[in-house]
């Protein structure tokens, strides 16, 4: 039975992350994954390239835990102009006048997933252990992590399984779930006149549409609407499907020349009643999964973590007394992880209806943020993570 200070079910991009950061503070780890990438994306086509978009603050974070400028992975940020397809309301927000290089990058995510695996799998203070967590057992002195084949053993135990995690239903830990009747289609796109280093989100009739840069003539789609929209708009050819895009956007972005596989992907916030029961606790989308519309899971996850290593660099002779560790987290963390989960969904709620009254709130609103810099520069820090 192979034993640890701490076992980490999970080895995606939060659980690659939290393993390497944590190998630093001279901890027995080992990280538990079932599928650790090793081919080769060389022969992947641009436009079947998912990526996730991560802004300054997190690229920040991993720079300091993990000695690596991701930012090189990917394409910059530099501008991102939003807009309303309803209305006279928009906003242009510019890295420059916030005196950054960048607002953020946008990394295919096979490609991050990799390179995070190979610095877990390179490291030798890690364990990796090939597997699905089947089981978890509690005891006073330690866990009992059960796999298929064998059992591990830790003094604590962090589940970064991801939205349905196991960890959270073997711990019987609830969860609140607002289901928005959405689904985001997501693919690529290549566009002609395509002007780099710029994202657009459009608020349309049927939800927020975003486009992400991921090279000078491809952008990353995220498209939301109605899920029985979605289940349609899936069956159209392409031709059909451009036009539509092209109409949404008009041609700020460029002309629409040619789309990817669309991808579905149901929409719900999903929320833990709490995020430990003790020894074991919850990172990443395991605690917390939120909507799209802002592009905050992922870098909300990216603080959680730059937290718990804090607070683990801190109490690490102390993880027999798991109960310290768990509260200092809460403390640290519950009021950013409600704030940045009332922010997404208030968004939401503010640019789906069609309400008349909301509508020309939320134009007036845009219009507000584009003519008050000060304004402006605090949704720069919300959008760039130092908030």
């Amino acid at each position: 039975m192979q034993s640890a200070d701490i076992v980490i079910v999970g080895g995606g991009l939060v659980g690659a992350v939290l393993a390497k950061a944590l190998s630093h503070l001279g901890l027995r780890l080992i990280l538990v994954e079932k599928n650790f990438l090793t081919e080769d994306f060389a022969t992947t086509s641009v436009l079947d390239t998912r990526a996730l978009a991560l802004n300054i603050g997190s690229l920040t974070i991993l720079q300091k835990l993990l000695g690596v400028d991701f930012s090189a992975l990917g394409t910059l940020v530099q501008t991102i102009y939003v807009s309303d397809q309803q209305g006279f309301g928009r906003v242009t927000l510019r890295a420059q006048d916030e005196n950054l290089a960048y607002f953020g990058c946008v990394i295919p995510i096979l490609q991050l997933t990799r390179q995070l695996q190979q610095l877990v799998l390179d490291d030798p203070k890690i364990t990796c252990v090939p597997g699905t967590c089947v089981g978890i057992e509690q005891h006073e002195d330690g866990v009992t992590i059960k796999l298929a084949d064998q059992d591990l053993t830790a003094s604590l135990v962090l589940g970064a399984d991801g939205a349905h995690s196991k960890v959270r239903e073997f711990l019987d830990v609830a969860s609140e779930t607002k289901d928005y009747n959405q689904t985001a289609l997501i693919g690529n796109v290549r566009l002609k006149g395509l002007v780099p280093n710029i994202a657009y989100e459009r608020f349309t009739r049927e939800g927020p549409l975003a486009l992400l840069p991921l090279d000078q003539e491809h952008m990353t789609l995220v498209w939301v609407m109605p899920t029985t929209v979605a289940e349609l708009r899936q069956k159209l050819p392409m031709p059909i499907l451009l036009a539509d895009l092209q109409k949404i956007m008009g041609y700020r972005a460029g002309a629409f020349v040619a789309l990817g596989a669309l991808q579905a992907y149901p929409l719900q916030q999903v929320i833990a009643t709490k995020v430990y029961q003790g020894r074991v606790g919850l990172v990443g989308n395991a605690a917390h999964s939120l909507h799209p519309v802002a592009a905050q899971g992922f870098n909300l996850s990216m603080r959680d973590i730059f937290g718990l290593y804090q607070i683990v660099k801190r109490y690490s002779d102390q993880l027999s007394q798991p109960e310290i560790i768990w509260q200092e987290y809460v403390r640290l963390r519950t009021h950013d992880q409600q704030r940045t989960a009332w922010v997404t969904d208030t968004l939401l709620k503010l640019f789906a209806p069609k309400n008349f009254m909301i509508r020309g709130l939320r134009n007036s609103l845009l219009l507000n943020l584009e003519l008050v810099p000060q304004a402006k520069s605090a949704l720069n820090e919300v959008m760039v993570g130092f908030a």
